[in-house]
């Protein structure tokens, strides 16, 4: 009854969810949903289509983790981009300063020998006091000045050896802080805008916005009669409004459990791959599911024949 309703006020050029001539987004797939191949008979399927819109997986503005100057952009609007690829860099002298001394002190292994040497001739020393001291040639009090002199050299090693490692977290850090300095794209797309050029100060730290178009988003609106039928995993066609699209193969990936009251319909997201990132992006297109129906589903309205 409702799309019954929809199809006559689209009839008289008015919007399904109101207002005369223009027909919204909504309106306009609600009210190119049509329902083809009916059948009564139980087990039959209904082939539903209903227009739908080709949108982008997602749409990142990329931003260095700090702020700076941006020293280097390495794309342009319209420019196709992988996921990893260096899109800009920010000034990063200092980090690369800081490396270079973190790596050098990381390498640097002076402190660490020559602990290494000491804790050894302590340890050997003890050893011919310990014999000297079983033929009573030495001391007690001896044997626990080179007990206490190996313990001091054992620390002093233990030492160097936390100092190594402080040293290579430090080179770490700053491996880290220089790869901040650089913008990678996380996604395969294309690049939308480009908001700072190489001089610039970014604050905020905003770069380059890029659209995700592997995979590709098709969205969709369907009437509420048709939320039983329709589950995550459902497949569909897509055939796309232009020469370069043709006919895809989609799945359904999320189904909105909200109807629109206004409306009357239901948001359905599908995905489509794309990995040759062809511009298919804000095209229109057609969705095509084949429904299983009921025994008792309700035969389609003839709309060629009502009456307005």
């Amino acid at each position: 009854m409702f799309l019954l309703k929809a199809f006559k006020r689209m009839a008289l050029g008015i919007s399904p969810t109101g207002g005369i001539g223009g027909v919204d987004w909504r309106g306009a797939i609600l009210g190119g949903a049509v329902c083809l191949g009916l059948s009564a008979l139980p087990g039959a399927s209904l082939g539903f289509e209903a227009e739908c819109l080709v949108k982008p997986k997602q749409t990142i503005t990329l931003a260095g983790q700090m702020i700076g100057v941006v020293d280097e952009v390495n794309a342009e609007r319209g420019d196709f981009v992988q996921a990893g690829d260096i899109l800009a860099t920010l000034k990063s002298d200092v980090e690369r300063a800081s490396l270079r001394l973190a790596e050098a002190q990381a390498e640097a292994s002076g402190d660490l020998e020559a602990a290494e040497a000491e804790f050894e001739f302590e340890r050997r020393r003890l050893e011919r006091n310990l014999e000297l001291y079983d033929q009573n040639v030495v001391s007690e009090g001896a044997i626990d000045g080179v007990r206490s002199s190996l313990r001091i050299a054992e620390a002093r090693l233990s030492s160097a050896r936390d100092r190594r490692v402080l040293a290579n977290l430090s080179r770490v850090r700053a491996e880290a802080l220089l790869a901040s300095r650089v913008i990678r794209s996380p996604v395969a797309g294309v690049v939308v805008e480009v908001l700072r050029a190489p001089g610039e100060y970014a604050d905020p730290p905003q770069i380059l916005t890029v659209a995700q178009i592997d995979p590709l988003e098709i969205e969709a609106f369907l009437p509420s009669e048709m939320l039983a039928s329709i589950e995550v995993g459902l497949a569909g066609k897509v055939h796309i409004e232009s020469d370069v699209g043709g006919t895809l193969e989609s799945a359904v990936v999320s189904v909105d459990r909200i109807v629109d009251a206004a409306s009357g319909t239901f948001g359905v997201r599908l995905e489509v791959a794309n990995p040759e990132l062809r511009p298919l992006a804000g095209l229109r297109c057609t969705l095509v599911f084949d429904v299983p129906m009921e025994a008792d589903a309700p035969e389609a309205p003839d709309f060629a024949n009502t009456a307005p």
